[in-house]
C-alpha cells in the first residue's frame, strides 16, 4: 500500500483513497502534478481535470442540485447561465454567435453581439424594409401598422371607392341636387385621408430621428405632392 509512488515507475501516480499506484488517475479523481497524487474531484463534479474544473456533474447525489454541465467554463449549474440553454441530457448548450444570450434553442437569440440587431429571435446586420435600427436596444423596431408601400395601396383603394360612391350619389339627381348621404361619404373620406396622411408624417419623423435622411426626404416629398394632389382632386370633384 502506497501513499507515494516512484516517479520513474510505470505507475507513478498515487491514489490516496486506495493507496495504490496508477499509470493514470481513475475516474472521479484528477492529477495533482506538483504532488504526483490523484486527488478526488470536488462536489459537484463527478469527473474533473482539476479541483475547480469539471468534466461531468454528479447526478447520483439527490442533494446536489448543480447537475447542468456547461463545457465553456467547465462548471456545474443548477440552472444554465443565460449565455446557454439546457438540453435533455443536462448539458448547457452555448448560444450560437452572433447571439449573446438565447432561450429554448442556441440560435434563438434574446440579445445580440454589438453592431447586430435583434429581430424575431435572430441577429441581423441590418434591419429589413419596414423596420428601423434602434441603436440603444440593438433591436429592429417596426415602423408602424401602416407602412410603405401599404399607405399607397390603401389610399388608392379608399379614394377610388369613396370618390366613386360620392360622385355617383352627388350626380345621380335628375334635378341636379345633391342626394342624401353625400356629405357623409365626403366627411368619411376626408377623415380616412387625414389619418393616412398623419401616418406618413409619423413615418417621416421616425426616419429623420433615426438618421435615414434620404428616406426622410423621399417621404416628405411624397407627403407634399399627395397633399397638393388631394387639394386639386377635392376642388375638382366637390366644388
Amino acid at each position: 500500500m502506497c501513499s507515494r509512488c516512484d516517479a520513474n515507475f510505470e505507475r507513478p501516480f498515487a491514489n490516496p483513497l486506495t493507496l495504490s499506484c496508477n499509470s493514470e488517475c481513475p475516474e472521479g479523481t484528477y492529477l495533482d502534478k506538483a504532488q504526483g497524487l490523484c486527488l478526488k474531484c470536488n462536489s459537484p463534479c463527478l469527473t474533473c481535470t482539476s479541483g475547480t474544473e469539471c468534466l461531468t456533474c454528479d447526478r447520483s447525489d439527490p442533494d446536489n442540485l448543480l447537475i447542468n454541465f456547461f463545457a465553456k467554463d467547465k462548471q456545474c449549474y443548477e440552472e444554465c447561465p443565460n449565455i446557454s440553454v439546457p438540453s435533455p441530457s443536462k448539458l448547457c448548450l452555448e448560444c450560437i454567435s452572433p447571439c449573446v444570450t438565447c432561450t429554448e434553442l442556441p440560435d434563438q437569440c434574446t440579445e445580440c453581439e454589438e453592431n447586430t440587431y435583434l429581430l424575431n429571435g435572430s441577429c441581423e446586420q441590418s434591419c429589413p424594409f419596414g423596420y428601423y435600427r434602434d441603436s440603444e436596444t440593438w433591436t429592429c423596431q417596426y415602423t408602424g401598422e401602416l407602412d410603405i408601400p401599404y399607405p399607397f395601396t390603401i389610399l388608392a383603394a379608399v379614394l377610388s371607392v369613396g370618390l366613386g360612391i360620392s360622385s355617383f350619389i352627388k350626380g345621380s339627381s335628375k334635378e341636379g341636387k345633391a342626394q342624401d348621404g353625400t356629405a357623409f361619404f365626403i366627411t368619411t373620406l376626408a377623415c380616412v385621408d387625414f389619418l393616412l396622411r398623419f401616418n406618413w408624417l409619423i413615418l417621416a419623423v421616425t426616419c429623420y430621428n433615426n438618421e435615414f435622411y434620404v428616406t426622410f426626404v423621399g417621404m416628405a416629398y411624397l407627403l407634399l405632392v399627395s397633399i397638393f394632389l388631394n387639394i386639386y382632386i377635392w376642388r375638382r370633384w366637390f366644388h
